[in-house]
């Protein structure tokens, strides 16, 4: 943890095993309505789909379990949305590689289960990527899910309630639909122009150009494109 204005280390801490190498994911936001943001951690490529929370304060861990089969080893992604209105944000899951497009909520609060949904492509075990944010102004965050490489650029959205499709884009988009992509795609939605509806920023996967390109809200119209490295990388990108 870093501060936001200096860059100055804050705090850090190790989420699992000092020996794991697979590394992990990470999500921010206040899930208890105490007013301060506790950290989700999901475990990365190789690790178990382990997810805690901790206490952004003092790094206690509040909650720890497993949001798929014990015995997977794809890891699994995290993300956190205001899925209720009024309420705190609640926890998201994605499995990491290997894993289908299993997407699970649950309360901030109490940890229980809110809702579990398949979504995409059902047969696909690229593993999965999901954020949350409102693309439609109804002051409730959508679910976005993105396939893993190798996968299509396509981006459900789903509602937030049951995860079922959002009435509003209830066929998705295509992130990349202007080529054979199989590089899949990474996804984050953040409100970039003030309008208080999220943007959607997409990026592509390993084997692809570094293409990044930004959807306006509402309309999830492409607005911009851009390739975030040297034309001759294709380790692919991650956006934040």
């Amino acid at each position: 943890m870093f501060d936001g204005e200096t860059g100055t280390l804050i705090r850090s801490f190790m989420a699992y095993d000092q020996k794991f190498r697979g590394g992990a994911w990470v999500a921010a936001g206040d899930m208890n309505g105490d007013g301060n943001a506790e950290i989700a951690t999901g475990a990365g490529d190789g690790g178990g789909p382990h997810v805690k929370v901790y206490n952004g304060g003092t790094n206690d861990l509040l909650r720890s379990f497993m949001a798929y089969d014990i015995n997977f080893r794809g890891g699994v992604r995290v993300a956190m949305g205001n899925l209720r209105f009024g309420q705190p944000l609640s926890l998201i899951t994605a499995p990491g590689v290997g894993g289908g497009p299993h997407v699970k909520a649950y309360d901030g609060v109490s940890g229980g289960l809110l809702w579990e949904n398949l979504v995409g492509d059902t047969s696909s075990r690229a593993g999965f990527f999901v954020t949350s944010a409102d693309v439609t102004g109804d002051q409730i965050d959508e679910v976005l899910v993105g396939s893993g490489s190798p996968g299509t650029s396509h981006v459900s959205v789903l509602r937030a309630y049951d995860g079922g499709p959002s009435p509003d884009y209830p066929s998705g988009f295509d992130a990349f639909p202007d080529g054979p992509n199989q590089f899949g795609v990474r996804i984050r939605a953040v409100d970039l122009n003030g309008d208080g509806l999220a943007e959607v920023l997409a990026s592509e996967g390993p084997g692809g150009a570094g293409q990044v390109r930004t959807f306006d809200g509402k309309d999830l119209t492409p607005s911009a494109n851009a390739s975030a490295f040297e034309a001759d990388f294709t380790g692919g990108v991650y956006v934040g």
